[in-house]
């Protein structure tokens, strides 16, 4: 049984240190396949650049139905800006391939 497993069984909430929108069932498949793909340690800190980590968010709140995604990351993140970032991501080549990687993971 892996760290994910061990997390959600009697349980529907995730660790205490994510917020409720990123510790439900749905959120923690998406953490469990981001952990194993190496973006995401066993915090749920990216392990990524500052583009990618913020197209990960962005990819993570649209499957989740979060509208305030920018202020969630942010916070768990402890990161400002990062719908700059984002839109800088968008301006970069591999950003593309990168986003490609993510909707596969998370279909």
């Amino acid at each position: 049984m892996d760290f994910f497993s061990e997390l959600c069984i009697g349980r529907k909430k995730g660790p205490s240190n994510l917020p409720d929108v990123l510790a439900t069932d749905k959120a923690m498949a998406l953490w469990q396949k981001a952990q194993r793909a190496g973006y995401v340690d066993e915090h749920y800190q990216p392990l990524l650049s500052r583009t990618q980590a913020a197209l990960l968010a962005d990819a993570m709140a649209e499957r989740l139905g979060i509208k305030e995604k920018w202020k969630v990351f942010e916070t768990l993140w402890n990161r400002r800006n990062m719908y700059r970032d984002y839109y800088k991501a968008l301006n970069l080549q591999q950003s593309l391939s990168f986003q490609d990687e993510i909707k596969k993971l998370f279909r």
